[in-house]
């Protein structure tokens, strides 16, 4: 009966939080050859799902991303450092691509705008997300054999996932009128180094040679100057645009034999993940 009437309180707070709703293709594997043929002849890169396996990895990840923000703190201030919005700290902005007077007067502003929207979504909503992560504290030390149980797990990461959502859309959209004050050339200079960064990871294995890594610099720079947005690796909405560069990459400036390479790489990846999803999968039924 005490099990029951604790059940029946999470399915009651999740009544509580609920409120309106905010509004496999793989590039590296065999077909590959077949898309350097393609981009050879100077046919577009095809954008129907380009990511394969890494996007279905990226949603996965959404979870552990979204954690990352913590409570407290207005327009950025107690945020971890990869989690700042864009337009938290304007001296490092400043920095990396030299304002003029006027955009820091007009950026200022905007960041004094985000901040009251952001306070003004944490009075209507922190409790409430504290309540749903509380709730879910105490649902994982219960049976999770019983259905009522899964259900409310369910619905509460349901709720945190949207709240939490809300949050960051307030955020991005502050980043990207932010962002739309620089020039073409400034946002370069700020994106340019994230995609370049990223790219040689990903391509560390293939040991790309000087003047490969020079073709690298200026594909990001040219990549820079066109995106609208500043990019984060930690935002996975942004997944698209890393993985679109990737192609592009492994395409233009990967030779031959770091091509067979690299799809021997994600041929493994694409082994572990089914793997890991397998278990996964025995996991739950196990459970059952």
């Amino acid at each position: 009966m005490k099990r029951c009437l604790t059940i029946l309180t999470g399915l009651a707070l999740v009544a509580m939080l609920a409120g309106p709703q905010f509004a496999a293709d793989n590039p590296f594997g065999d077909a590959a050859d077949d898309g350097d043929k393609k981009a050879d002849r100077g046919e577009k890169v095809k954008k129907d799902n380009p990511f394969g396996d890494a996007a279905d990895a990226g949603d996965k990840d959404g979870g552990k991303r979204e954690g990352r923000r913590r409570k407290g703190g207005k327009d950025g201030e107690g945020f971890a450092e990869e989690a700042k919005p864009f337009g938290a700290d304007l001296d490092e902005i400043d920095s990396k691509v030299t304002l003029t007077d006027d955009q820091k007067e007009k950026l200022g502003k905007l960041k004094g705008s985000r901040g009251k929207m952001l306070e003004k979504w944490d009075a209507t909503n922190q409790k409430k997300l504290d309540l749903c992560e509380s709730r879910l504290a105490q649902l994982a030390g219960k049976d999770k054999k019983d259905r009522r149980v899964q259900s409310a797990y369910k619905q509460l990461t349901g709720m945190q996932k949207t709240l939490k959502a809300s949050r960051a859309r307030i955020e991005d959209g502050y980043a990207k009128r932010m962002f739309a004050l620089l020039t073409p050339e400034q946002r370069s200079k700020w994106n340019a180094p994230i995609l370049n960064a990223e790219m040689e990871k990903k391509f560390s294995l293939v040991l790309l040679e000087a003047a490969q890594q020079e073709k690298l610099g200026k594909l990001c720079e040219a990549q820079g100057k066109r995106l609208t947005v500043p990019l984060n690796p930690a935002n996975e909405t942004q997944a698209k645009v890393f993985s679109l560069t990737e192609i592009q990459v492994f395409r233009t400036i990967l030779n031959s034999q770091q091509k067979a390479e690299y799809r021997k790489q994600k041929a493994l990846e694409a082994q572990k993940k089914k793997e890991a999803e397998r278990k996964k999968t025995q996991g739950r039924n196990r459970g059952r």
